[in-house]
């Protein structure tokens, strides 16, 4: 790697850094797949509502003021069936299979005692834009195309399944930046999210709390690995700043 490949590379870092860092974020490190990247999505990842985030949520028919159904979700045990050349973005395609862990919390008087931990299995799609392999830090656009489950025989709910992605009329777009830790061949930490939109349909099931209650919620929530990401104009904008700092004093050294 040339010096001006690395000093990019360390400014990118840092800009990252400056602008991105949440103090609650947990940090997910992938190895090396032996091409200069990883494989995704990233092996042993958990995407996780960005801390301070809202829930996803689903509304009963109004029994008393001001109650829901709120969900903690974590996309986790990604099952990676294949990852190929292509999609949207002009880049990769990932199909896979995944995991909801959902911690469901019940507020307001008709629903503060119902609080459930359930795994639903989902299928997903998910699209990449290009990068370059071997790049110390690699970002990209990222695009989860459909995410799909449902639950069958709970006894809470007669159905209940979420439908989420943009090519469900639900636009869900994201972005990842991988970081290496060390020289080639070391580790990436990965940084990542998705904008998801999403629809929950429900059916409370005979004998539960929730019996009679049913209907469908559109929402969106921002599930995260790693550190925020900011936004590409806030990068452009410091990116432009710290190089107007940098050159200005390469022109001061060359007065003295």
């Amino acid at each position: 790697m040339s010096k001006k490949t690395t000093w990019i590379a360390t400014f990118i870092v840092a800009v990252l850094m400056l602008f991105g860092v949440s103090s609650h974020a947990t940090a997910t490190t992938v190895a090396d797949n032996g091409n200069g990247t990883i494989d995704l999505p990233p092996d042993g990842g958990e995407y996780i509502v960005t801390p301070g985030g809202d829930l996803m949520q689903f509304l009963p028919p109004a029994v008393s003021a001001g109650h829901s159904i709120d969900i903690d979700p974590v996309l986790k045990f990604f099952t990676t069936v294949s990852e190929v050349p292509g999609g949207s973005l002009g880049g990769d395609v990932q199909i896979y299979g995944a995991t909801i862990e959902m911690a469901i919390t019940g507020t307001g008087l008709d629903l503060n005692a119902f609080s459930r931990t359930i795994f639903m299995p989902v299928s997903v799609e998910s699209h990449s834009g290009p990068r370059t392999p071997g790049d110390a830090v690699q970002s990209f656009p990222t695009e989860m195309i459909a995410l799909q489950g449902s639950l069958f025989g709970d006894p809470d709910f007669t159905t209940f399944s979420i439908t989420g992605g943009s090519s469900l009329v639900l636009p869900s777009p994201g972005h990842t930046v991988l970081t290496r830790l060390g020289p080639p061949n070391s580790d990436f930490q990965v940084d990542s999210f998705f904008d998801i939109a999403y629809e929950i349909d429900f059916q409370g099931a005979p004998g539960s709390v929730l019996e009679g209650m049913g209907g469908t919620t559109p929402g969106t929530v921002r599930l995260q690995i790693g550190n925020a990401i900011p936004e590409p104009s806030t990068l452009v904008l410091a990116g432009l700043g710290m190089l107007g700092l940098l050159g200005g004093g390469r022109r001061h050294r060359q007065r003295i």
